[in-house]
């Protein structure tokens, strides 16, 4: 198992007559031109063209300037990544560590269970879900995204338990998808409900006798519940409140209080400290929530202290 977190594994995938074949290239995760990087070397080692190019996987999502690339040379061909780069510089360390937990963890179910096989017919089939991110300019580019306001987004993902055991997300990319607004619509359709029908729903009452309401999801995606249309005329019903107060404290887990409860104060506190830095391009954050829609209340701190 390959723990460097600092140099990032770029895998191209071709397909012919003989079947499928993988080409793996190293390079520096921090090299805002690394994809390209690694394409450059490839195609010059092994007389490939960008049309023999079916898929392309990176260990950590592109940076801007390999999105232009991926965009420019290799338009409709399918990319995704595991972990995502952070938005500033400053964050790498944090990003770094995350990740370094992440592949240890891989290293020692291989230890424990022996190499992971890849998925056969009899694996569990991915779910295509909305997946809540912090509105940024490169997912509007190239994914398929929908802004809700409040500096949040939603892009279409499919979405699994790997054969170890963590959460694999694949997003949709526009350029892969039928470029018809009834299509994309139907896919934006398809993972509302798909997320909507598999949410687990707790009403927790606090020492104070306030109740707090926990949405969740089998695949760790409950926070995403905040997109769907019809959770705040939902949750205003289960608290009895016309303001709701709504913490993110992970991409797993939404949380929703009266805007007028007493325990606002303490989610605020337990959300703004709270330790999530996974792959997820999600911040911590408590928001109000109203038929006007969502307004951002406070966010934790970008980098960690």
């Amino acid at each position: 198992m390959f723990i460097d977190p600092a140099v990032n594994l770029v895998v191209f995938k071709i397909q012919s007559d003989e079947g499928a074949e993988t080409f793996l290239k190293e390079v520096e995760t921090q090299a805002t031109d690394g994809i390209q990087q690694a394409w450059n070397e490839l195609s010059a080692e092994n007389s490939l063209t960008t049309t023999d190019i079916v898929a392309i996987f990176s260990e950590w999502s592109a940076s801007d300037q390999d999105v232009e690339f991926l965009k420019t040379v290799f338009a409709g061909v399918e990319f995704s990544y595991r972990f995502e780069r952070p938005e500033n510089e400053g964050d790498w360390d944090a990003a770094f560590a995350e990740a370094t937990q992440a592949l240890v963890e891989d290293s020692e179910r291989e230890t424990e269970e022996g190499p992971a096989d890849e998925p056969t017919s009899d694996s569990q089939e991915p779910t295509l879900l909305p997946v809540l991110r912090n509105d940024d300019e490169m997912m509007s580019e190239i994914g398929l995204h929908q802004s809700i306001g409040a500096g949040l987004s939603i892009a279409l993902a499919n979405v699994k338990f790997t054969p170890r055991g963590t959460i694999g997300i694949d997003y949709l990319m526009a350029a892969n998808v039928e470029d018809s607004e009834d299509a994309r619509d139907d896919l934006f359709v398809t993972a509302f409900n798909n997320l909507a029908g598999a949410l687990q729903i707790q009403v927790k009452e606090s020492d104070k006798g306030d109740s707090l309401v926990v949405v969740s999801h089998p695949l760790d995606h409950g926070a995403s519940a905040l997109c769907l249309p019809d959770l705040y005329e939902n949750a205003k019903t289960w608290l009895d409140s016309e303001e709701l107060f709504v913490g993110i404290p992970d991409p797993g887990t939404l949380l929703i209080l009266r805007g007028d409860s007493p325990e606002i104060e303490r989610l605020t506190k337990s959300v703004i400290s709270s330790e999530y830095w996974g792959s997820v391009a999600l911040t911590p954050a408590v928001f109000k929530l109203t038929e006007d829609g969502l307004e951002r209340v406070a966010t934790r701190e970008t980098a960690a202290e």
